[in-house]
């Protein structure tokens, strides 16, 4: 692989983030893949610490002419956060912190780094509930789940990743710290230049904090199953609930070659005719 890092860019690297630049075949191994299965070793990694770290690096590879890769936990399944050219992967998951809750605005404010399962809990405790909840929300980030405009089950009645964030701290390509959006529900004034960047994957920009918008945790949940013997019963009792005035916060619709793919690892406790698990 022809490398695009110069020995001045490496140094330079080196001096910034001391023993937080990896160079290492055994260091960059971790950063080669993904959730797709692809793999491409970087050049190298950094792992900045604050948004100035984070400014600097996308200084230097303007005036140094190489790519910069953003990565959060390496959950993608396409492939997104790998150095499919070469160049430097920039781990995002040294910037973890969660800098303020606040109950009574109903907001708080993040760093990319921070996981998402590990957020639900801390809002848990205090009675708070952010809805985004991709599959993989347990390992992967928030900084992850605004790159991507990550949705999830409760997308049904709660919307997806984009419906909660207010505002955005983000390093532009230039090495320029910028923040768009607000720390209110209601913002209706100006460019909505939040929505340009979440799901940009990157492209546009290195978000390096975010305001979330947050809700009353629900005071209780429970899950139904109803077993059909078509599978256009299933769907047409899923119309007349939510016509009904029923929005349930996730629905899922097993169909009858999904049933039998379950029954070969979990006990079948379904009744015999069953085509369709709602």
């Amino acid at each position: 692989m022809s490398t695009s890092l110069s020995a001045r860019a490496r140094q330079k690297l080196r001096k910034l983030l001391k023993g937080r630049f990896l160079e290492a075949r055994k260091d960059l191994l971790a950063y080669a893949f993904d959730a797709s299965g692809l793999t491409y070793l970087p050049e190298a990694v950094a792992v900045p610490a604050n948004a100035a770290e984070v400014a600097a690096i996308l200084k230097l590879a303007n005036e140094e002419n190489f790519p910069v890769i953003p990565r959060g936990a390496g959950t993608a399944t396409t492939g997104a956060p790998l150095a499919v050219a070469g160049g430097l992967v920039l781990s995002l998951l040294g910037l973890n912190r969660i800098l303020e809750i606040n109950p009574d605005d109903l907001v708080a404010v993040v760093e990319p780094g921070v996981f998402n399962g590990t957020f639900k809990r801390e809002l848990a405790e205090r009675g708070l509930f952010y809805p985004p909840d991709p599959a993989s929300y347990e390992f992967s980030t928030l900084g992850g789940n605004v790159a991507t405009c990550a949705g999830g089950p409760k997308g049904l009645k709660y919307g997806v990743t984009k419906d909660y964030v207010l505002g955005l701290e983000v390093v532009l390509p230039t090495g320029e710290i910028v923040f768009c959006g607000r720390r209110t529900m209601k913002g209706v004034v100006g460019y909505d230049l939040v929505s340009l960047i979440v799901g940009s994957e990157g492209t546009l920009g290195v978000i390096t904090k975010m305001v979330l918008k947050l809700l009353p945790k629900p005071p209780a949940t429970a899950s139904l199953a109803v077993y059909f013997e078509r599978i256009t019963q299933a769907a047409e009792g899923f119309l007349a609930l939510v016509k009904g005035g029923l929005l349930p916060a996730a629905a899922e619709l097993l169909d009858a070659v999904t049933l039998q793919a379950v029954a070969r690892f979990f006990p079948k406790d379904w009744p015999e005719k069953t085509r369709a698990l709602l």
